[in-house]
């Protein structure tokens, strides 16, 4: 659990992260969750993006948000440079149930549990936007913010990534076992000794039982 610092005189937090490289999921810290909203925007890298139970790929203009409490994590070789916008819920909730503007930005952060991916145009679009933002105070700045909640509601081409709700039942245990394939296999995948019949051991599990797991939770086989 990262908890980010709250700045009293602003709504919401914008970072430019620029490292040499993002550090695998063992590092402590890179796989992690907070309250707070989270949208990204990569400006330069490519690797492998965790979000809840997706696993995927991304590269420059990977534009994402992330809802409350969904952990996530990049991992990449590769210099990278991001913006990162956090906020929380609380400060739009009571403008959301007001102002009848607002109802497809809260359909979106009600959607954002399952993490939205947007396509490149929507990117490209808000990019100026967010530079702005992160030069601007006060309401100038808040009215910017509000716009690009706008364009990403409005964007006719976002995809959801996976079904994570941290609420379910199960979460518990499907995210240690989840957390346990994925260790396994990045330990693992460059070895020739990498097992199926191991992890199904490790995890107490059948090979047909780990099967259906694995691909409930990813929508993907493990090879």
């Amino acid at each position: 659990i990262e908890k980010l610092i709250d700045d009293p005189g602003q709504s919401f937090s914008i970072r430019r992260i620029i490292r040499e490289k993002r550090s695998d999921q063992h590092s402590k810290g890179v796989w992690h969750c907070h309250p707070e909203y989270e949208i990204t925007l990569t400006l330069q890298s490519s690797g492998n993006r965790f979000i809840g139970y997706s696993l995927g790929e991304y590269s420059v203009f990977d534009f994402v948000l992330i809802g409350e409490n969904v952990p996530h994590c990049w991992i990449t070789n590769e210099h990278t440079e991001q913006i990162v916008i956090n906020f929380k819920h609380g400060f739009l909730a009571g403008l959301m149930d007001q102002l009848p503007e607002l109802s497809l930005v809260s359909r979106l952060l009600s959607q954002s549990h399952r993490g939205i991916k947007f396509d490149i145009e929507t990117a490209k679009s808000s990019m100026q936007l967010i530079n702005e933002m992160d030069n601007q105070k006060g309401f100038d700045r808040l009215l910017s913010f509000l716009k690009l909640l706008d364009i990403m509601a409005n964007s006719k081409n976002k995809e959801e990534l996976t079904f994570f709700d941290y609420k379910i039942k199960d979460s518990l245990i499907a995210s240690s076992r989840i957390e346990a394939i994925y260790s396994y296999i990045l330990i693992n995948y460059k070895s020739d000794n990498i097992s199926f019949s191991t992890l199904c051991q490790q995890l107490n599990l059948t090979k047909g039982a780990l099967c259906k797991f694995i691909k409930r939770i990813t929508k993907k086989t493990f090879t």
